[in-house]
């Protein structure tokens, strides 16, 4: 057989099983950090997604679930990929990695280098993630959150545990109910990140 031929059945795979969704109908709670434009848009329109970005979910997933099972096998997990739901809009979703056996939310992350010395290293979550578990904990009823960094050049890991903060929450959570306002009213919010299309 052909190398190219090789080459493409790989790269059809990956496509095919990356996990990626290039179109939610709901306003994924990991997106509230960015940009609001950005998160309104890919509401309306979806995301167009190139090989690299099919590379990149599923390297994040193979991470995920190779960490998933060690946690498995020293009986951490009591369950995976628990879906969670806003009460006051079934539009703003998102779903936890795993639970514990005592009920804290596990969110496992596979970063570069890079990024893993500016934050996890340091025993300090990046500002993303803080933001998502923060979310998590607000509707899934859990107080504290184990983000587990994988380092994906040097397999390094480092565990943070956070403990849910009510007032920063809440202003996620404002952050939110601002979004889905501007998708019911069709008014795209303000850009902050100046990479949106105009």
């Amino acid at each position: 057989m052909r190398t190219d031929l090789i080459e493409k059945a790989i790269n059809d795979y990956i496509t095919a099983n990356s996990g990626f969704d290039v179109h939610r109908k709901y306003l994924g709670m990991s997106k509230i950090s960015g940009c609001p434009r950005r998160a309104y848009l890919e509401y309306e329109d979806g995301v167009t997604a190139d090989l690299k970005t099919h590379r990149m979910s599923f390297a994040g997933y193979e991470h995920e679930d190779s960490i998933l099972k060690i946690l498995d096998h020293i009986h951490l997990i009591a369950g995976r990929n628990v879906e969670v739901v806003a009460p006051f809009d079934t539009r703003f979703r998102g779903h936890l990695d795993a639970k514990t056996v005592d009920g804290a939310l596990i969110e496992v992350k596979s970063v570069s280098a890079h990024r893993y010395a500016n934050g996890p290293s340091r025993n300090r979550a990046l500002h993303e993630h803080f933001v998502q578990v923060q979310i998590y904990m607000r509707y899934s009823g859990c107080g504290g959150a184990f983000i587990i960094y994988r380092c994906r050049e040097t397999y390094e890991h480092k565990v943070i545990y956070l403990q849910y903060m009510v007032d920063q929450a809440e202003r996620f959570e404002a952050q939110a109910k601002a979004i889905l306002k501007a998708i019911d009213e069709k008014t795209p919010p303000k850009c902050e990140c100046g990479r949106c299309p105009r």
